[in-house]
Order: C-alpha cells, then sequence, then structure tokens
C-alpha cells in the first residue's frame, strides 16, 4: 500500500503537508510553505506579547500566553516532521507492505491473514480516534466568531500580537483567518503524527507475532528446516531495518514532544487551579488542548514501550522449541537469529521513549507546577501587603 493511500496522509495534505508529483505536487507545496511562514509570524507575535507580560511582571498573563506558544511549537514540529521526512515516511509504509506481502506467501499455514488483518483493524480505529479528537479541539474556531457577530465583541483564536485593528469586520476577519489557518493546520499534524506513530508501531509489532509463530512452528530434523530458519533471520533483520529508519526520523521530534508536553502540562495545571478568572470557554479549551498533547504523548511512550518489550521476548518462542532435535547447522542459525534478538528495538535516540520516560515527564511536569503556584502565592501575598 502506497503512503498516500493511508487516511492520516491525506488529511495532512488538505494543508498541503504530503505534496504529492506534479503541477498539483508544486500548488500543495506552495500552500503548505505558506502556512508555515503564517504559523511562523503567528508563534513570533505569541512570544512577543509572552516577552511583554513577563516584562510587566504579570505572571498570569505571561503563563497564558506561553501555554499557547509552547502548544504552537510543539504541533509546529509536526508540520517539519511530515514536510522533512516524507521521503522516509513513506519508505517505513513502503518495507512494511512489502514484508507483510513477503510473510503471507511464506507463512500461509499459520493463518498471518487474522493477524494481519487485526492490526490494520486497529491502525484504523486510532485513525479514527485521532479524527475525532482532531474535531472537537477545533471548536474553538467558533467562538470568536459568535463574539463578534451576535454580541460585537472583538476576539481572538490565540492572544497573540494582532496586525490589523480587531474592532472593525474587516481587521477581525483578516486577524481570524491569519490565526485560524495555521491553528488547524499544525493541530492536524499533531493528532495525525500520533495516528502514524500508533500505525507504524501496530503493524511492526504485527510482523513481530508473525515471526514468534513462524519460529514457534518450525520443525527441526526435517530438509526445508534451514531454509525457514533463514527465512526468519531475513523477516527479523526487515523488522529491525523499519525499527531504525523510523528511529531515526522520529528521535528529534520525539525529544521535543516529551520537553515541550512538560511545559504544556505545568502551564495548563497552573491556569486551571490558580487563574480565578478563567472563563468557562477558555477552560474547555485548555482541557482539550491538555487532552490532545496528554494522549499523543502517553501513546508514543506506551507503543514504544511495547515495541521495546516485543522485541525483546522475540528469543522465547525460538528458545522454546524443539531445536534440540535438530542438526548442528540448524542449530547455529537458530543461535544466530537468538543473538540479533538481543538487539532492541526502541524508538527515541537521545531520550528512549517507553513508560517510564512517561511517568517521569509527568513528575517534571508536577515539580513545574509546584514551583509556579508556589511563586504565584508569594505574588499575591506581596500585593496585599
Amino acid at each position: 500500500m502506497n503512503a498516500n493511500n493511508w487516511p492520516q496522509f491525506r488529511l495532512v495534505n488538505c494543508f498541503g503537508h504530503w505534496p504529492s508529483g506534479g503541477a498539483t505536487g508544486q500548488a500543495q507545496r506552495a500552500f503548505s510553505y505558506t502556512l508555515v511562514v503564517l504559523t511562523a509570524g503567528l508563534l513570533a507575535a505569541e512570544a512577543v506579547s509572552t516577552s511583554w507580560y513577563f516584562a510587566s511582571g504579570e505572571l498570569q498573563g505571561a503563563l497564558i500566553n506561553l501555554n499557547e506558544l509552547v502548544s504552537g511549537l510543539q504541533c509546529f514540529n509536526f508540520v517539519f516532521t511530515f514536510l522533512l521526512y516524507k521521503a522516509e515516511i513513506s519508505n517505513v509504509v513502503l518495507l512494511i507492505e512489502d514484508l507483510t506481502i513477503r510473510a503471507l506467501e511464506e507463512a500461509r499455514h499459520l493463518d498471518v491473514e487474522e493477524i494481519v488483518r487485526r492490526r490494520r483493524k486497529r491502525c484504523l480505529w486510532a485513525y479514527r480516534f485521532f479524527f475525532w479528537m482532531f474535531v472537537v479541539i477545533c471548536h474553538w474556531a467558533l467562538p470568536p466568531l459568535l463574539h463578534f457577530f451576535v454580541y460585537g465583541e472583538p476576539a481572538v483564536i490565540v492572544h497573540s500580537w494582532l496586525p490589523f485593528d480587531n474592532t472593525k469586520a474587516a481587521g477581525f476577519l483578516a486577524n481570524y483567518f491569519l490565526q485560524l489557518l495555521p491553528c488547524i493546520s499544525f493541530c492536524a499534524c499533531n493528532v495525525m503524527f500520533g495516528s502514524v506513530f500508533i500505525s507504524i508501531s501496530e503493524l511492526t509489532l504485527g510482523h513481530m507475532e508473525i515471526l514468534g509463530r513462524r519460529l514457534a512452528n518450525v520443525r527441526y530434523g526435517r530438509r526445508d528446516t534451514h531454509r525457514e530458519l533463514n527465512r526468519c533471520i531475513r523477516h527479523h533483520e526487515e523488522i529491525l531495518r523499519i525499527i531504525q529508519i523510523f528511529q531515526d526520523f522520529c528521535s528529534s521530534p520525539l525529544v521535543i514532544l516529551c520537553l515541550l508536553t512538560i511545559v504544556t502540562l505545568c502551564v495548563i495545571l497552573f491556569e486551571i487551579t490558580c487563574i480565578e478568572t478563567t472563563s468557562n470557554e477558555r477552560m474547555i479549551n485548555i482541557l482539550a488542548e491538555g487532552q490532545m498533547i496528554f494522549l499523543t504523548t502517553a501513546t508514543c511512550c506506551w507503543y514504544a514501550n511495547e515495541v521495546t518489550f516485543q522485541s525483546r521476548e522475540l528469543i522465547r518462542p525460538g528458545y522454546m522449541s524443539n531445536w534440540y532435535e535438530g542438526v548442528e547447522k540448524d542449530k547455529k542459525s537458530l543461535l544466530n537469529l537468538m543473538t540479533r534478538t538481543t538487539v532492541q528495538g526502541y524508538f527515541g535516540r537521545f531520550m528512549k521513549m517507553d513508560l517510564l520516560t512517561f511517568i517521569n515527564i509527568l513528575k517534571a511536569a508536577f515539580s513545574f507546577y509546584n514551583f509556579l503556584a508556589a511563586v504565584n502565592s508569594n505574588q499575591r501575598n506581596i500585593d496585599k501587603k
């Protein structure tokens, strides 16, 4: 299956971030680069607004703007991931598909189709879940329109410096669409990266399951034993190759995801518990934002941990087989494969992605939140005096 047929990439390409070839691809690429420039400008405006609040000593206003800035940077991170690593992601998808076709041909008697069907169904459900999360998140685009045209009150999607007068209809609409398109674009890339990560991880885990079933069903002492073991070795090499390519382009985005998640969760907790003027509308927005970031980070860490665990468990079916009945040549082939399984597959080169990493992210976010809450409490005591 071509990567362009995945629904995740079709959604991302609605904003030109997965351009095809030819004249259509050139137009998509131009639209994508326009959105990248607009997003960079929007983030720069948010940074100016945040620095102004910090300079004026308004901690609460600064943190509200910092929350939106960091969330934008986190989502912008995945826009660049799709644009810069399109070839690598497409290569991984093609390798998985080729490996699936080969496994279906070589191990048809092991009911491999059931494994492939089950894993692809999970990929589809992951896409549907993240798509609806994207729809839920994008509700924040409606309130500014209602506030302006129903109540006559100027409103913004994100708090930042505005290039046009927001009190008049023309200026309001210009500011609105300058914020709307980049925000929808990078939110789509954020949730679709999570969906792509889950899909590739699910398919990789499916191949580990197929390989484990093939090793468990090898019958030693037969003529075709050595050929089957060599096929298992090639299967394992392809799995490691897929994980390696995926790790190479995912390492930096995942490290950025983890670091920015700490800041975002910390500021969201602070805004919910320490800022009394937070409106119901704002509360809904930050809860949806926190849900998106929390689930994206949690699923990436869980699946990365599962890939590492299952790659380590591949040694078990080979050891539990009747290898002792095989000839010396077959035993050496199996030993070679079992030695290779000690090379664990994992994601995150600079920061190993697993459940322990996710727990440490939550600990760090809560620690920084306690610090900010203490600073805010001291500032209030000073203001009262």
